[in-house]
């Protein structure tokens, strides 16, 4: 290993880089995917895993690249390239690019079942490798599973989680054809792939068939969206010490976000052996790949009355025969989807999420559609299933098709559940996505309903657990650590709500956006738990003493809410004890 100071110095604010001497002959496509992004984006999208591995039944994973890797690239298709041929991304040393015939790169992005692959043409008018000690020209390529990374920066630090999770991969490459870690001394990812770099007459190429150990730690297997950044280091001047240029697909210019891209692979399968199912498919966790082996650990709370279950024929078999459900729902005629199904550990008890609204109509959602989300309960009977109970998560239908919105409307979407057995058997979370597009105009938000299903007004409280509010010069952002926790001294739990909002600046619609001087506050909401009314009530008052910015998770029994696209979770405080379990079934 030997340490390369002057690109610390070229980049700074990373770490120097650790290479290890490896040649490009060591040996580490489908449809047309989603495009690389060129704006910023936040970090989030990951869809649901679509594996079953309760059963760990994966499909058998290629073990070659159905592309041929060696640095020639006219086997890829054109449309996938995206030119960066302009001073907007010069991120640092503009006053040494002289235009595109200087510097320039093209990009592109693809995957298959087994790889994702990356393509970055190099155009420079002089490539200069360096030695072990400089760095001049390379190539950093940034990889990271975007789904923990949000888990990572939504965990305060006195969960202690962040040593236990690397959520990025940054590698570094030359024109020599040597590669290593950009920013540790750690060894590389075992079997991390295929590499071809070569240098032709105007420049060099590099050519990446990654597998998803490449990526260390994954958030589902299969991994369904990754992000990535790709930057160009270059120098022109061999008597000059280290690089004179950064050049980025994304360049940073002081903006609160990292600016990555976001791709859809459609899931990268495992090429290692997966040791053992999570406890629910979709658990709130990492998978790490270590000695060749895939390993899960949890970091949520495992329900003590409920398991998750993936066969749902006898559950939906339930509710196309159910009376009561047709009334309410008129399955025939609607969009119905079963999101997320549970079962007692007893065995005789089912609990669903059932989605039911109005279809599309040639395309596009009518003006007055309307969709209902139901909480479904379900008892054996017998050698059948009945529905016993049906819930509406929203008292009032939300104003939209099943799976599309009314134009210009508000849409209801990624919904999840999780019984909050902690405070009693009948209560339950359900968690939501919504979004708002219109000109000039962007609203997305996550939260959670709390029903408690043997009311006859069963919601009991709601909380946001992230929004953001764009308009065409300026977003307003809320990013919450929403805790369940005893806040005041009557014994019940209550919601804390710690708020970071950032007001901002923008240059468009999520565009350049950058925080104002005093543009950043941390906010509370505190919710208390009323058994009289039976409904969380918000504290009106000043800030309460039992939920305010300095709340250490750390030092207080409680709850953690963990919410992506299509999942919810609790993660317990450190000082949590196992409690007895609830018997119920």
């Amino acid at each position: 290993m030997r340490r390369f100071l002057p690109f610390l110095l070229a980049l700074g604010c990373a770490s120097s880089p650790d290479v290890e001497e490896k040649k490009v002959s060591e040996k580490i496509s489908d449809e047309d995917r989603d495009a690389i992004l060129d704006a910023p984006v936040k970090i989030e999208r990951s869809k649901v895993a679509a594996a079953n591995l309760a059963r760990l039944e994966l499909p058998d994973t290629p073990n070659t690249p159905a592309r041929e890797i060696d640095g020639v690239l006219e086997d890829w298709d054109r449309k996938l390239f995206r030119i960066f041929d302009k001073k907007s991304s010069v991120e640092s040393g503009e006053r040494f690019w002289r235009g595109p015939r200087d510097l320039a790169m093209r990009i592109a992005a693809d995957s298959d079942q087994g790889y994702l692959y990356l393509a970055v043409d190099v155009k420079d008018d002089e490539v200069i490798a360096g030695d072990s000690e400089t760095v001049v020209d390379a190539i950093v390529v940034t990889i990271r599973d975007p789904s923990l990374d949000r888990f990572v920066r939504a965990v305060p630090q006195s969960a202690k989680i962040q040593d236990m999770v690397k959520a990025e991969t940054k590698l570094i490459f030359f024109p020599d054809g040597r590669y290593g870690r950009y920013d540790s001394s750690d060894p590389l990812p075992d079997n991390m792939g295929v590499i071809s770099i070569q240098e032709n007459d105007e420049g060099w190429r590099l050519e990446l068939a990654l597998q998803i150990e490449a990526f260390e730690q994954v958030s589902s297997i299969p991994l369904e969206t990754v992000a990535f950044r790709v930057d160009l280091l270059d120098g022109d001047e061999a008597d000059r010490l280290g690089t004179q240029t950064v050049f980025s697909m994304l360049p940073d210019r002081g903006n609160d976000e990292p600016r990555m891209a976001l791709f859809n692979t459609a899931g990268l399968l495992p090429h290692f052996e997966v040791n053992e199912a999570p406890p629910r498919k979709n658990a709130i966790g990492t998978w790490v790949a270590e000695e060749q082996t895939w390993n899960f650990t949890a970091f949520e709370r495992v329900p003590e009355i409920w398991v998750t279950i993936d066969d749902r024929k006898a559950f939906e078999e339930a509710v196309r025969e159910s009376e009561s459900v047709n009334d309410l729902c008129q399955v025939a005629r609607k969009d119905v989807q079963l999101v997320e199904t549970y079962a007692s550990r007893g065995g005789g008890f089912r609990a669903g999420l059932l989605v039911c609204g109005d279809r599309e109509v040639r395309g596009s959602c009518p003006k007055n559609s309307k969709t209902d989300v139901f909480w479904l309960m379900l008892k054996q009977n017998g050698g059948s299933w009945l529905v016993e109970k049906a819930i509406k998560v929203f008292p009032e239908s939300l104003n939209q098709c099943a799976t599309q919105a009314v134009e210009d409307e508000e849409f209801y979407f990624g919904f999840s559940m999780f019984p909050l057995d902690m405070i009693d058997h009948y209560t339950w979370a359900v968690g939501w996505e919504k979004a708002q597009k219109a000109h000039q105009y962007d609203y997305a938000a996550e939260g959670l309903t709390i029903i408690q299903t043997e009311l006859s007004n069963p919601v009991i409280g709601s909380v946001l657990s992230d929004e953001k509010r764009s308009e065409r010069n300026e977003r307003v952002k809320t990013v919450s650590k929403v805790y369940l926790s005893y806040v005041d001294d009557d014994g019940h739990w209550d919601l804390c709500s710690v708020e970071d909002a950032l007001e901002q600046g923008c240059a468009g619609v999520d565009q350049g956006c950058k925080t104002y001087e005093h543009g950043k506050q941390i906010l509370t909401t505190t919710q208390l738990y009323n058994p009289k009314t039976r409904r969380f009530e918000r504290y009106e008052l000043s800030k309460h003493p039992g939920c305010n910015a300095d709340f250490d998770f750390s030092e207080r029994e409680g709850f953690l809410l963990m919410q992506s696209p299509g999942r919810i979770g609790f993660l317990p405080s450190p000082s949590m004890e196992e409690g007895e379990s609830l018997q119920l079934f």
